[in-house]
């Protein structure tokens, strides 16, 4: 009888995942896609009325990367915030290429593709399924709620933090999946460090963590809380830091301003609106006004958001309790988000388009992942469903893309605020700056008594529309507004500054030298103190304090052509004309075609005996137009 062969069985093998899956050339589409829609930002100008202006343009720590300004960034704040990364970079940038701002957005957009590709990497590990992986990385890539983040410069701060967040993210499922290396954890550490340093809100990344271990099916053990303890003590130590110096500045003023019961319905509002601007990413503003009470009571929308909120809260845990990519999602999204809800209140709105920058990967996972369970079950509406999402995905590109244009300038960047906020003060006021700046003052006074009707008691305002009379030589006006100014805010350095001026135009010296010592009292580091100032002791031939305070406005502004020829004018009086030469020189360096410039070299020149210096200087100030005092020119010889 001849005998069965033995069927051998091979051991059933685990599907094995092909990184086909997930072809190659997904990455390098979706980043294409987001260059293009984001391009329009490249062409952007620095938004100076909306924290440019502060983080950047006045900010004397970035106007050369040296040791001192390396020291101040590390131990300040700038504009009550503490995130000195961004800073360095900003000053690193300006000691290049001065304020010309296409350098500056160009780092923001290489910084969103970087974070772009993060998340993708970050999708990968969690999931390798296509649908998976594509959906999270373009929904983060272009939906129209990234466009402030990155098309609004003074938000590197945002595309930087975001960058060290999700490598750290990346290197903690490594960490869990492969062992847990101690080099590995310190390089966590390193990159939680760097992400809280250039934002505040980093501080949640050892609540990501935790999340993430819930997603891998970590069994729930004190040692998870244990081995995160060196991450939270991080995210405690720059907390703290960070409400300190929102205490010392008037961010947490909101406080003062609000119940607490009205900040947890701006918070719930606040989170809701989220939720809708997610799908809906229409009406979006640079700001966000508080609303205003009528009759002591908040809109309707606001009393009825929590109860909302708390019957979504139960139909999650009723439906998808044991759902971990939705309770994964939806507390990615919240734990991201909450510290920016607004319920201690840090500023003067209530919610902002960058602050989902982060905290939406977690919707994106639960849409993503959705689509994924949804198509496998209904194969029949499988290609309508990706249909859909590839539609609404191109809706995204588009407002994207015109979102971008939005932020061109102040000027775009208001109007779209006002036309969809009509009682935005800040948004008037914002706008009276950018008029004045392309000499509009028609057009600026319009907005400031604009403002003024309907905040009475917008200090800084007054301060703006004293500018204006000043322009125009309204000194009593001018003045009238900035003692209003200042009966309303005792802490701007800039308007007693301004004061100052005043002033010094009505030769109440006095008064102007009370003013900018309380200016200098304020922000010993406000340059134009010491401009005004110096300029004042050089009329009055008090040239040792005059050369004292350039001296020190240079220290901020090294750039100044004006001021190293006025520091040459005082030096020349006192009979140190070398030194005046050296000034001279480097105001001709610096705007050559100036031709008072080469007449006070000139002038030096001649005190010292060196004559033909001094006629070829004389020379070249009246090819540039200069008429020279004739008897100077007979002095030199010259008919």
């Amino acid at each position: 009888m001849k005998k069965d062969k033995k069927k051998i069985t091979q051991p059933a093998k685990a599907p094995a995942v092909s990184r086909d899956t997930v072809p190659f050339w997904l990455l390098p589409a979706i980043l294409l896609v987001t260059f293009i829609v984001f391009y329009p930002a490249l062409k952007n100008e620095l938004i100076y009325t909306w924290d440019d202006g502060v983080n950047i343009i006045d900010n004397h720590l970035t106007a050369k990367l040296n040791s001192q300004n390396l020291k101040g960034i590390f131990t300040q704040s700038v504009g009550s915030n503490y995130n000195p990364l961004p800073i360095v970079v900003f000053a690193l940038i300006r000691s290049n290429v001065g304020l010309e701002p296409y350098l500056y957005h160009l780092v923001n957009v290489i910084l969103h593709l970087l974070c772009t590709a993060l998340v993708f990497f970050a999708a990968r590990m969690l999931s390798k399924k296509f649908w998976v992986v594509a959906v999270i990385t373009l929904l983060f890539a272009i939906h129209p709620l990234r466009v402030e983040s990155v098309a609004w410069v003074t938000e590197l701060k945002d595309v930087m933090f975001a960058a060290f967040y999700f490598g750290a993210i990346i290197a903690y499922i490594h960490w869990v999946r492969n062992g847990k290396k101690i080099l590995l954890y310190l390089f966590m550490l390193v990159l939680a460090a760097l992400s809280l340093l250039s934002k505040i809100q980093a501080v949640t990344l050892p609540l990501s963590m935790l999340l993430i271990d819930y997603l891998e099916k970590r069994p729930l053990k004190f040692s998870l809380l244990l081995e995160k303890i060196p991450f939270f003590l991080l995210s405690a130590g720059v907390g703290v830091l960070g409400i300190y110096f929102l205490q010392v500045g008037d961010t947490l003023i909101v406080n003062q301003q609000s119940s607490l019961f009205d900040r947890l319905l701006y918070g719930a509002y606040g989170l809701g609106n989220y939720f809708i601007k997610f799908f809906f990413p229409v009406n979006l503003s640079a700001y966000y006004p508080y609303p205003i009470k009528t009759d002591g009571m908040l809109p309707v929308l606001y009393y009825i958001a929590p109860f909302l909120l708390i019957a979504f809260a139960v139909l999650v845990i009723k439906k998808f309790r044991n759902n971990r990519d939705v309770i994964f999602g939806l507390l990615f999204f919240f734990f991201n988000v909450m510290f920016v809800l607004q319920v201690l209140g840090a500023g003067k709105a209530f919610m902002a388009d960058r602050f989902t920058y982060v905290p939406y990967f977690g919707l994106f996972y639960i849409v993503a992942t959705g689509i994924q369970n949804f198509s496998e079950q209904k194969k029949n509406i499988a290609f309508l469903l990706k249909i859909g999402f590839l539609i609404c995905s191109l809706i995204f590109c588009v407002l994207s893309y015109q979102r971008c244009m939005v932020w061109k300038n102040s000027g775009t960047l208001w109007t779209d605020n006002v036309a969809k906020y009509p009682k935005s003060d800040v948004g008037y006021d914002n706008l009276g700056v950018y008029y004045r700046s392309i000499k509009n003052n028609d057009k600026a006074l319009e907005n400031y008594n604009k403002v003024l009707e309907l905040n009475p008691k917008y200090a800084l305002t007054y301060n703006n529309r004293g500018n204006i009379y000043f322009d125009r030589g309204q000194n009593d006006l001018a003045l009238a507004d900035y003692d209003k100014a200042i009966s309303l805010d005792t802490t701007n350095e800039k308007t007693y500054t301004n004061r100052a001026l005043i002033y010094l135009r009505k030769k109440e010296y006095d008064k102007a030298l009370r003013d900018f010592a309380k200016a200098e009292a304020i922000d010993p580091n406000f340059p134009r103190i010491y401009f005004n100032r110096g300029i004042y002791y050089d009329l009055v031939n008090e040239n040792e304090k005059a050369i004292a305070d350039f001296n020190r406005y240079l220290q901020f502004e090294p750039k100044d052509d004006g001021i190293y020829n006025s520091r040459g004018i005082s030096l020349q009086k006192m009979g140190r004309y070398d030194e005046s030469i050296a000034d001279f020189t480097r105001a001709i360096d610096l705007l050559p075609t100036e031709p008072i410039y080469w007449q006070n070299r000139s002038i030096s020149e001649n005190r010292i005996g060196q004559k033909e210096k001094a006629i070829a200087d004389i020379n070249k100030a009246r090819q540039l137009g200069l008429k020279p005092d004739p008897n100077y020119l007979r002095e030199l010889g010259i008919q």
